[in-house]
């Protein structure tokens, strides 16, 4: 268990404010109700999210919505997060409270999913913060990991809803 690293306390505003800002984005056939119905199922993306080996909402048995924390391990780092915005089916932010990785001093990470013409859906990941120096130093490659993990979560989604996997959280707000 390693040690945690307390992040600032940031807001919506921090997602055109960061020092550095990653946007990627990768299309899907699906429909922006079935691509948001895997993204809000917190103890589902370890089925369809590189690296994530677990995570949850903290308040078992409240439908979860802006002010929700979640708690995620991913690559054998810890996180708790709160949900800043969750405007179904199109959006959905969260801030990183901390973590047991020095990454950053502040990030925001946003999943924005929008309809495209034929009435699947362009999801679009923004992961901005202010990044300590391991983080810095991979600014220049950031973009296509972020944009690698994506496209590989997207079309595991795609693999899960032709396998008639269905979330188990499928909408809601508090």
């Amino acid at each position: 268990m390693g040690a945690w690293f307390e992040f600032r306390a940031v807001g919506l505003d921090f997602l055109d404010e960061a020092p550095l800002r990653v946007e990627v984005a990768v299309e899907t056939t699906l429909s922006r109700q079935q691509v948001w119905a895997f993204f809000i199922d917190a103890s589902g993306w370890s089925a369809w999210f590189p690296g994530v080996e677990r995570s949850g909402y903290g308040e078992e048995g409240r439908p979860p919505g802006v002010g929700t924390q979640r708690t995620a391990s991913v690559n054998g780092v810890r996180f708790e997060e709160t949900i800043l915005a969750w405007d179904e089916p199109a959006r959905w932010i969260y801030r990183i409270d901390r973590c047991t990785g020095e990454l950053a001093t502040a990030q925001v990470e946003a999943t924005l999913l929008e309809e495209t013409s034929d009435g699947g859906t362009r999801v679009v990941w923004i992961l901005a913060c202010d990044p300590l120096p391991p983080m810095a130093s991979a600014a220049d490659v950031l973009p296509s990991v972020l944009e690698g993990q994506l496209a590989q979560a997207v079309r595991q989604i795609e693999r899960l809803v032709s396998d008639g996997v269905v979330p188990r959280i499928q909408g809601g707000s508090r």
